[in-house]
């Protein structure tokens, strides 16, 4: 009988150890920026880093406590329903402190969600989760036309984010548009101004003056039964003036 109590007592101790080794502490998971990545992690005595200890979450494990420090993730976090991810705590007694921020820091690489965007945290219709005390930074996404958000969430209810400091980076700049098509004619163009006044009068002819004498009177010639048998022609002078008037001479006989 009493070895059977001893055994009882053996097997006790056995489950109590197995439970320490496997299980989480009052469903925390212990997390530190260069914890465990794998096997037994999640517990202050051996914290799991960020990306292990968001593997460790269950039903029953469901609050993530994040040491002070930077936490550099190459990946979006996923959320997840009625998870709780609070930062702030000090990695050796797990008090909560405001000395140092909890930093989770995205690098550049985009790699979801939405297309052609990069974030720190994302979510598609998840409630219940909450978000403390972090602090979020970017670093500008790689790609063309590519989004940053600090937190990407589309369909989630139902979730608090308390004192989370969120520095978004930069969007990077989008693709060159094409040419533009060819502009339309343009219209006539208006008439040309007025000449100036000045110079027109280099450009028009002026007449001629005037001679100063006028020729003299043309010779008559005769006339027959009195009648005028040839007008006279006008004369011309020797300085260009303008031509005498027809002579008129005596009836002649000559031709009687």
């Amino acid at each position: 009988m009493k070895n059977f109590y001893r055994n009882i007592l053996i097997l006790l101790v056995s489950i109590s150890f197995s439970v320490s080794l496997y299980a989480q502490e009052c469903g925390i998971i212990y997390v530190t920026p260069n914890g465990a990545s794998s096997g037994v992690a999640g517990t202050r005595a051996t914290p799991a880093n960020l990306t292990y200890g968001l593997t460790l979450v269950s039903l029953t494990d469901t609050r993530l406590w994040l040491a002070a420090g930077t936490y550099n993730t190459a990946a979006e976090i996923p959320l997840v329903n009625n998870v709780t991810i609070e930062g702030g705590f000090n990695a050796t007694t797990w008090i909560k402190s405001n000395a140092t921020p909890t930093i989770i820091h995205r690098t550049n690489q985009i790699v979801l969600v939405p297309a052609n965007g990069t974030a720190v945290f994302f979510g598609f219709n998840v409630s219940g989760f909450r978000l403390q005390d972090l602090t979020l930074t970017m670093d500008i996404p790689n790609g063309v036309a590519s989004s940053a958000y600090g937190i990407y969430l589309n369909g989630c209810s139902n979730y608090d984010i308390v004192r989370v400091d969120v520095t978004a980076a930069d969007g990077t700049p989008g693709v060159a548009g094409a040419p533009g098509a060819p502009g339309a004619p343009g219209n006539a163009g208006a008439d040309g101004a007025a000449g100036n006044a000045n110079e027109i009068g280099r450009f028009v002819a002026t007449p001629g003056g005037t001679g100063a004498n006028n020729g003299g009177n043309g010779a008559g010639n005769g006339t027959h039964s009195g009648a005028t048998h040839v007008l006279s022609v006008a004369g011309s002078g020797p300085c260009g003036g303008a031509g005498g008037a027809s002579g008129s001479g005596p009836q002649s006989s000559f031709f009687n």
